[in-house]
């Protein structure tokens, strides 16, 4: 590595493909990790008491990520980690540049760890191949890194008072602010607690490192005096309309009068006389530690997790002891004793007695150390918060960000994500200021749930709905910073957005699940209020309370939509170590319908239904499991085959595109129960014949007493295109054909449609005023006129036979709203009477726009 071309300017990778069949930690015991070897190292004596060698230069010692790896899923992939940003690289020359690196991958066997004892050391294979070093050059890489289960998860109130939602005293509620990870200890069955992590763990390596947690925050209307009216100052508590004054201590008035340091880039500015929601505000973190006075003899807290810090406040932060919950410090009750027996209440003897110089003990048996930074019980529905964590080396002028603000996607450093965003964020659902009662245009229709959290279906579903109206152009960017500028690349600050800061959607609230993919990781998925609370313990009310009630899912959404991705086994809970009944909720969702009020879920990924197979859930969505892989059961290996719509999705037989490949297992469906119906067809060209049809789509609809409508498709959004996958529109056109023809018999989602592309670098969309005819020729049945209108209306639809005389009236100036129409022609004249077989001219015509098309329509019937 002497030559200059190998000093990278961003960082060292390993990359290598996989297959995983073996790496089922939590069945099988079998992980992996990657490892890096660095040379030069300088030998060290033991104790560093000088002995022979001392001083050498030699290979260091194989450096491992605090990480592992497994995936129970049997798939092929590449992977690339990073070394420098893992603290993969340790040497004795300058700047962290080794003269030669030696890299390998490791198996992991863990059966002890589990409690494993049938399966150990199975023979399925795990392999890799093509494994090669990168030296990347690029943006220098920012040693700090956030794993995808630390960040804040999304949250509803913690009360639990069935009576409140719906009500506007729900509205002052407040949320607990809990990360993705579950801290409680694992029993391999369904016993296992959802305890939340209270604070993010961030990695930053390093001697002389400051981490802080910049943050902006858009109170609820809750959190106002007057609730909705921040004219009237925010109230001290949100139970309390006491609003605050520049006298007090409270977390808004001591953010007001001093927002902390800043990073550049990010500008300052200041809250002024009233908070601002645009305003950024920052924080220093703590290192992480643990609760309990070290006893080094015993080996009890007396190693420093170097380089790991916590949204918690640093004791040097000037609002530690201004904002510091004072809490009592744990000791062990005798150093001789047994390492479990722990005070959390009191002093035990030894501490006082022996001398404070000889352990450390200051006295004070009381700290402020742990106070997170964004405090519980502060924030109310319609909050939302923007930020990110910010590493300073003291000393130098180095300044790295997680996530970096200057770029959308990837984001490396914290998966790394391919969700879209230049700050992480997070909401108190549901969001209040939509509710027409403090200016919005009514609550939101649909929660949309992401349950793939990084894998980019946010990314795409927020970019579908831009372009078909879900989200409205005054929202746009309002969460994750960035929106689409014609054919400009996603990272081009063209794009960035600066000046919003809310919860996404218009018609539409998001529920993100943090580490959704990592098996029994998560804290936070859907049915979290249902998971296991057990006997009497030290958890009781430690437990999850940031998913929905099912009291609050009906009193706030009437449709609910689940995009799971690319997952394909262990998505919905309960199992094995994940007692989160995400079923129950669901169940308990559709089965309260009732004849004056349907609902709705739409569920899509390519491994859902073989997942969820042989639950009790499949069944009222009128969907069976018929095998995992569309392309191993047909054998058709076109990597684009078609997608078949029927009548559930549109009358106009449009043909999509999905792509299929070794890595993308769609799912193949059966129907189950009367009430099924296709929604969609894989393409049975090039496929084993004898095997078709192949469903791909399964459409139930609100028939009583099951007054649930359902759409359940077995591929992810991702790769869902136009036919041919030359282009995305398709997917926009799918989507909008959804929630026109299905949905919109519960709650309108779609809006107006817009000329915005759903993909980065794509550029502009036709998806403007248009029309187009469907089942033409019409040979059977009735032809539609689909319509969709950029702007409210009025529209004549007439047709006229090949000597101009007008045959029938569709649409005579009647006044439309903006969006998709479809109207029908059953083949009959004004008069009532079937027209002869021939050829007809439809002649539409929008008054304001005028816009304009005439085509020909063929009967043959």
């Amino acid at each position: 590595l002497n030559n200059p071309d190998a000093h990278p300017t961003e960082d060292f990778y390993i990359a290598y493909e996989c297959y995983t069949g073996y790496f089922d930690l939590f069945n099988l015991g079998a992980g992996w990790q990657f490892l890096f070897q660095s040379y030069p190292a300088t030998q060290q004596g033991g104790n560093n008491i000088p002995g022979p060698g001392t001083g050498n230069r030699q290979w260091g010692e194989f450096r491992l990520p605090p990480f592992q790896y497994f995936n129970p899923d049997k798939q092929c992939f590449d992977n690339l980690d990073a070394a420098k940003a893992w603290g993969c690289i340790r040497t004795a020359n300058p700047g962290l540049q080794p003269d030669s690196l030696r890299i390998g991958l490791r198996k992991l066997g863990q059966c002890y760890r589990f409690g494993i004892t049938t399966d150990c050391g199975s023979t399925d294979g795990g392999y890799w191949d093509d494994v090669a070093l990168a030296i990347v050059d690029g943006a220098a890489g920012a040693p700090i890194t956030v794993d995808i289960w630390e960040w804040f998860n999304d949250t509803f109130p913690a009360s639990e008072d069935a009576g409140l939602p719906g009500l506007a005293a729900f509205d002052t509620t407040t949320a607990l602010i809990k990360t993705g990870r579950n801290d409680a200890q694992t029993t391999s069955d369904l016993t296992r607690y959802d305890v939340p992590s209270d604070s993010t763990l961030i990695q930053a390596l390093g001697d002389s490192v400051e981490v802080q947690l910049v943050f902006r925050i858009l109170p609820g209307p809750g959190n106002y005096s007057t609730p909705g009216d921040p004219s009237t100052g925010l109230r001290k508590v949100a139970t309390d309309p006491t609003p605050i004054d520049a006298s007090d201590s409270t977390f808004w008035t001591l953010y007001i009068l001093d927002n902390g340091k800043v990073p550049d880039g990010h500008p300052a500015g200041t809250h002024k006389t009233r908070w601002s929601n645009l305003v950024w505000n920052s924080a220093r973190c703590d290192t992480a530690e643990a609760n309990l006075f070290p006893v080094a003899a015993r080996n009890v807290n007396n190693s420093i997790n170097a380089g790991f810090f916590a949204s918690i406040y640093h004791e040097l932060d000037p609002k530690y002891n201004l904002l510091g919950l004072s809490r009592h410090r744990c000791f062990m009750n005798d150093t001789a004793g047994a390492v479990t027996d722990i005070t959390c209440s009191s002093e035990p003897a030894w501490v006082t007695t022996v001398p404070g110089t000889r352990t450390g003990y200051d006295g004070n048996p009381y700290t402020n150390e742990g106070t997170k930074i964004i405090p519980d019980g502060l924030l109310t529905p319609g909050s939302h918060v923007e930020y990110f964590y910010v590493r300073k080396d003291l000393g130098t002028t180095n300044v790295y960000l997680c996530p970096d603000t200057t770029t959308v996607s990837p984001q490396n450093l914290e998966g790394p994500s391919l969700d879209g965003h230049r700050w992480q964020e997070f909401s108190v659902l549901p969001d209040a200021w939509k509710f027409s009662t403090y200016g919005g245009l009514g609550g939101a229709c649909m929660l949309y749930v992401d349950q793939n959290d990084r894998r980019g279906n946010e990314r795409v579903w927020v970019s579908v709905a831009d372009s078909i109206g879900a989200t409205g152009s005054n929202k746009y960017g309002a969460h994750n910073g960035w929106h689409a500028a014609n054919g400009v690349s996603v990272n081009s600050p063209a794009g960035f957005v600066y000046d919003k800061n809310a919860q996404p959607g218009t018609t539409w609230d998001m529920y993100g699940v943090k580490a959704s993919e990592s098996l029994n990781t998560s804290a936070g998925s859907l049915g979290a209020r249902f998971a296991y609370r057990g006997t009497p313990s030290l958890l009781d009310d430690h437990w999850a309370k940031d998913a929905p009630t099912i009291t609050m899912l009906e009193a706030y959404y009437r449709v609910l939509m689940i995009l799971t991705g690319d997952l394909n086994s262990a998505i919905l809970g309960p199992f094995n170590d994940k007692s989160q009944d995400d079923e129950r909720i669901i169940r308990e969702f559709l089965l309260g319908a009732g004849v004056s009020a349907h609902r709705g879920i739409f569920i899509q990924g390519d491994g859902f239904v073989e997942a969820t197979d042989g639950s009790a859930l499949l069944p009222l969505l009128g969907v069976a499991f018929r095998h995992p892989s569309y392309l191993q059961l047909s054998g058709n290996i076109n990597p684009c085959p078609d997608l078949v719509t029927t009548s559930a999705i549109t009358t106009t037989g449009d043909l999509y595109g999905v792509r299929t490949t070794c890595t993308f297992t769609n799912d193949v469906l059966d129907l189950d129960g009367p009430d099924a119906a296709v929604a969609t067809y894989y393409d049975p060209v090039g496929a084993n014949p004898l095997l078709a049809p192949y469903i791909s789509g399964v459409f139930k609809d609100a028939i009583g007493p099951n007054y649930w409508q359902s759409l359940v498709d077995g591929w992810n959004i991702f790769n869902l295109r136009s036919r041919y996958c030359g282009q995305t529109i398709g997917r926009l056109a799918y989507f909008l054909n959804v929630y026109t023809n299905i949905f919109s018999k519960i709650c309108i989602i779609y809006g107006s449609p817009t000329a915005v592309g759903d993909q980065p670098n794509a550029g502009p969309k036709s998806f403007v005023d248009f029309a187009s005819i469907g089942n033409n020729p019409l040979r059977q049945g009735e032809a539609s006129v689909n319509l969709t209108l950029a702007k409210k209306d009025r529209v004549d639809v007439k047709i006229f036979d090949v000597s101009g005389r007008l045959i029938r009236t569709l649409a005579d100036g009647q006044l439309f709203d903006a969006g998709p129409r479809k109207l029908t022609w059953d083949g009959l004249d004004n008069g009532g009477r079937q027209v002869a077989r021939g050829v007809y001219f439809t002649h539409i015509k929008f008054a304001n726009s005028r816009f304009e098309n005439n085509t020909k329509m063929v009967v043959l019937k």
